[in-house]
């Protein structure tokens, strides 16, 4: 942007340049919080959808031999949601 601006001063062109790179710098930092944001909500979405999911295919293909009943994705979400409580390290 220091393209835009006529300059007799070198000093003033150096300072326009570096206040373009910082505001460059700005949104790149900017860029990255919100990449950042966007893969946490998309590891919440998929531990709370994907996990549960799995959770019930492999329990409906196991315990079932054990005289067990099978069990709906909610149940297999209310099992998740219980064992994140008990058995997550953070």
């Amino acid at each position: 942007m220091a393209n835009d601006y006529v300059f007799f001063d070198p000093r003033k062109k150096a300072k326009q340049q570096a206040e373009d790179e910082k505001k460059l710098t700005e949104k790149e930092e900017e860029r990255q919080r919100n990449q950042e944001t966007g893969e946490k909500v998309f590891k919440i979405i998929a531990d709370f959808t994907v996990r549960p999911l799995i959770l019930m295919l492999v329990w409906n293909m196991t315990v079932p031999a054990l005289g067990i009943a099978t069990i709906t994705y909610f149940g297999a979400v209310g099992l998740y949601v219980i064992a994140r409580i008990l058995f997550e390290h953070d």
